[in-house]
């Protein structure tokens, strides 16, 4: 699968779950809920989208919400709001060097990827793609 179409499996199905793990990672869970693990760190749903180390922001009404030099306390309220928001757009700007997520009723995560460490990976139930600096993006089969 291209790198174009193994994004977009995120988009459509409603954000299950956004979390947040060791500060600043954040996660977001996509798609129907896995009975079986394939492997012992899969999520409980089938797309994982995970920040973990790139710089991001969340925005609402064309406002900053939350973002990753925020402290964690302030994140689950935050989290709740993507509950049942459906992925609309995945906007890749190879030229800034960053990465929108479009969800529905104006909420937005943005994510920069100008250090060498700026990276985010989309799990999916087959494949692993990960965006690294200036938005290259790799694609590696799970084994």
């Amino acid at each position: 699968m291209n790198e174009n179409n193994l994004l977009n499996t995120v988009v459509g199905p409603p954000c299950q779950k956004a979390w947040d793990g060791l500060w600043p990672s954040i996660f977001f869970e996509f798609g129907n809920k896995v009975t079986q693990k394939k492997y012992e760190h899969d999520s409980d749903w089938e797309y994982s989208l995970g920040m973990d180390v790139c710089p991001w922001l969340v925005i609402q009404d064309e406002k900053v919400v939350l973002s990753s030099d925020d402290v964690p306390e302030k994140a689950a309220a935050v989290f709740e709001i993507f509950k049942n928001k459906v992925l609309n757009e995945i906007e890749i700007n190879t030229e800034e060097k960053f990465v929108v997520f479009t969800f529905s009723e104006g909420l937005i995560l943005e994510t920069s990827h100008v250090n060498e460490d700026d990276e985010f990976y989309l799990l999916t139930p087959t494949q692993i793609l990960t965006m690294g600096k200036n938005c290259k993006i790799t694609i590696t089969d799970r084994v």
